[in-house]
């Protein structure tokens, strides 16, 4: 009887600690991983809007004032924007990422030290 009980006891706990451990570790992880991974795809992004608004901009401005002028304002507008818009889609990425590498790693984890911690 004390082995049954003892047995379904520690599988409860070890259960129970794994899944908080590895929940754990799986965030830390995962929060590594997707901002390794967003900064570049939204700096990627950011590049190619920035260089498509600049041009645009800088095209319209560039007929009524000059060319000048209007190259120099699309830039700073392009590059404004794509600021923008990389920051946006490489935090949406890094964080996609991030967050199916790390319930991975975590659950990983969790069951390995549950295993461990239920014996």
């Amino acid at each position: 009887v004390g082995s049954a009980v003892g047995s379904a006891v520690g599988s409860f706990v070890g259960s129970a600690v794994g899944s908080f451990v590895g929940s754990a570790v799986g965030s830390a992880v995962g929060s590594l991983v997707g901002s390794a991974v967003g900064s570049p795809v939204g700096s990627a992004v950011g590049s190619a809007v920035g260089s498509a608004v600049g041009s645009a901009v800088g095209s319209a401005v560039g007929s009524a004032v000059g060319s000048e002028v209007g190259s120099a304002v699309g830039s700073a507008v392009g590059s404004a924007v794509g600021s923008l818009v990389g920051s946006a889609v490489g935090s949406a990425v890094g964080s996609f990422v991030g967050s199916a590498v790390g319930s991975e790693v975590g659950s990983a984890v969790g069951s390995a030290v549950g295993s461990f911690v239920g014996s």
